[in-house]
Protein backbone atom coordinates (compact mmCIF):
# COMPACT_ATOMS: atom_id res chain seq x y z
CA UNK A 1 0.00 0.00 0.00
CA UNK A 2 1.03 3.62 -0.48
CA UNK A 3 1.76 6.36 1.97
CA UNK A 4 -0.95 8.52 2.56
CA UNK A 5 0.70 9.78 5.52
CA UNK A 6 1.37 13.34 4.19
CA UNK A 7 -1.98 13.60 3.52
CA UNK A 8 -4.64 15.45 6.11
CA UNK A 9 -5.58 12.89 8.61
CA UNK A 10 -9.83 13.23 7.50
CA UNK A 11 -8.52 12.81 3.54
CA UNK A 12 -6.91 9.98 4.31
CA UNK A 13 -9.49 8.08 6.30
CA UNK A 14 -12.18 9.28 3.88
CA UNK A 15 -10.24 7.54 1.18
CA UNK A 16 -9.51 4.47 3.12
CA UNK A 17 -13.48 4.25 3.70
CA UNK A 18 -13.86 4.19 -0.32
CA UNK A 19 -11.65 1.39 -1.51
CA UNK A 20 -12.62 -1.78 -1.35
CA UNK A 21 -11.70 -4.44 1.15
CA UNK A 22 -7.95 -6.39 0.42
CA UNK A 23 -7.81 -3.79 -2.58
CA UNK A 24 -5.25 -1.33 -0.88
CA UNK A 25 -2.86 -2.50 -3.02
CA UNK A 26 -4.82 -1.04 -6.20
CA UNK A 27 -4.60 2.22 -4.88
CA UNK A 28 -3.20 5.38 -6.89
CA UNK A 29 -2.96 8.70 -5.59
CA UNK A 30 -1.81 11.72 -8.01
CA UNK A 31 0.08 14.13 -6.04
CA UNK A 32 0.27 16.75 -8.60
CA UNK A 33 -4.07 16.79 -8.66
CA UNK A 34 -4.13 15.68 -5.23
CA UNK A 35 -6.74 13.07 -6.43
CA UNK A 36 -7.42 9.39 -5.44
CA UNK A 37 -7.74 6.46 -7.61
CA UNK A 38 -8.36 2.86 -7.68
CA UNK A 39 -7.08 -0.10 -10.51
CA UNK A 40 -10.56 -2.12 -10.73
CA UNK A 41 -10.87 -4.79 -13.87
CA UNK A 42 -8.59 -3.15 -16.29
CA UNK A 43 -9.86 0.80 -15.72
CA UNK A 44 -9.10 3.03 -13.28
CA UNK A 45 -11.50 4.71 -11.19
CA UNK A 46 -11.85 8.18 -9.54
CA UNK A 47 -12.32 7.46 -5.16
CA UNK A 48 -12.31 11.43 -5.21
CA UNK A 49 -10.87 14.26 -3.79
CA UNK A 50 -10.10 16.20 -1.16
CA UNK A 51 -13.46 18.34 -1.95
CA UNK A 52 -15.83 15.51 -2.81
CA UNK A 53 -14.61 13.71 0.07
CA UNK A 54 -14.70 16.12 2.97
CA UNK A 55 -17.91 18.06 2.35
CA UNK A 56 -21.72 17.56 1.43
CA UNK A 57 -23.24 18.77 -1.62
CA UNK A 58 -25.51 21.76 -0.84
CA UNK A 59 -27.80 23.42 -3.28
CA UNK A 60 -28.82 27.48 -3.33
CA UNK A 61 -32.16 28.92 -3.39
CA UNK A 62 -31.42 29.27 -7.29
CA UNK A 63 -31.10 25.46 -7.41
CA UNK A 64 -27.36 25.08 -8.39
CA UNK A 65 -25.35 22.08 -6.62
CA UNK A 66 -22.43 23.60 -4.66
CA UNK A 67 -19.95 21.60 -2.99
CA UNK A 68 -17.89 23.48 -0.57
CA UNK A 69 -18.18 26.76 -2.40
CA UNK A 70 -17.52 25.65 -6.02
CA UNK A 71 -20.02 24.68 -8.90
CA UNK A 72 -20.80 21.39 -9.72
CA UNK A 73 -20.23 20.13 -13.15
CA UNK A 74 -22.93 19.54 -15.37
CA UNK A 75 -23.35 17.50 -18.27
CA UNK A 76 -24.52 20.42 -20.61
CA UNK A 77 -20.92 22.01 -19.31
CA UNK A 78 -18.67 19.51 -20.57
CA UNK A 79 -17.98 19.39 -24.66
CA UNK A 80 -17.23 15.96 -24.44
CA UNK A 81 -21.02 14.98 -23.50
CA UNK A 82 -21.93 17.27 -26.55
CA UNK A 83 -23.74 13.93 -28.38
CA UNK A 84 -25.16 12.64 -24.99
CA UNK A 85 -29.35 13.20 -25.28
CA UNK A 86 -30.31 15.84 -23.43
CA UNK A 87 -31.84 13.73 -21.08
CA UNK A 88 -28.58 12.35 -20.44
CA UNK A 89 -26.38 15.40 -19.95
CA UNK A 90 -29.19 16.78 -17.20
CA UNK A 91 -28.40 14.27 -15.04
CA UNK A 92 -24.90 14.16 -15.22
CA UNK A 93 -23.14 16.40 -11.96
CA UNK A 94 -19.39 16.05 -11.74
CA UNK A 95 -16.86 17.25 -9.21
CA UNK A 96 -15.21 20.48 -10.16
CA UNK A 97 -12.07 19.54 -8.68
CA UNK A 98 -11.60 15.72 -9.49
CA UNK A 99 -14.72 15.34 -12.20
CA UNK A 100 -15.61 12.23 -9.94
CA UNK A 101 -19.46 11.68 -11.26
CA UNK A 102 -22.05 11.99 -8.50
CA UNK A 103 -24.01 8.90 -8.90
CA UNK A 104 -26.71 9.31 -6.03
CA UNK A 105 -27.10 13.18 -7.94
CA UNK A 106 -27.93 11.34 -10.96
CA UNK A 107 -31.73 10.65 -11.96
CA UNK A 108 -32.58 6.75 -12.73
CA UNK A 109 -34.16 7.18 -16.50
Amino acid sequence: MIDLSFLDVNFRTQIMKHIPENKYEDLIFDVKNNIALIKFNNNVQIIGCELCLLNDIKQDSLGDLFIGDKKLINGNDKKEFYNLPQEIKNNIWLCPGCEKPFKDRMIKL
